[in-house]
């Protein structure tokens, strides 16, 4: 099993945390920002592309999506009452 390149990148992480939070601030604040959830996928698919580069597997880059877009579809789900 090889190292994963993800959780070895500082910037990586750091990259994917900011969306995160930026995520989460974009689903509790809602009416304020609705602009946040698109901001952080436009960050995801940034770092995924520096991930890319640095030599990540396929499945490293689809985990951190697919949890990304498991969170914005989930609030999208929800409805904005």
């Amino acid at each position: 099993m090889t190292e994963s390149v993800i959780l070895n990148s500082p910037i990586l992480i750091a990259l994917y945390s900011v969306a995160l939070v930026i995520s989460l601030t974009g689903i509790f604040w809602r009416k304020a920002w609705a602009f946040l959830p698109v901001l952080s996928a436009v960050i995801v698919v940034c770092a995924s592309a520096v991930a890319v580069i640095l030599g990540a597997a396929l499945f490293e880059i689809v985990t951190v999506v697919l949890f990304f877009l498991a969170i914005n579809l989930l609030h999208a789900g929800k409805g904005n009452k």
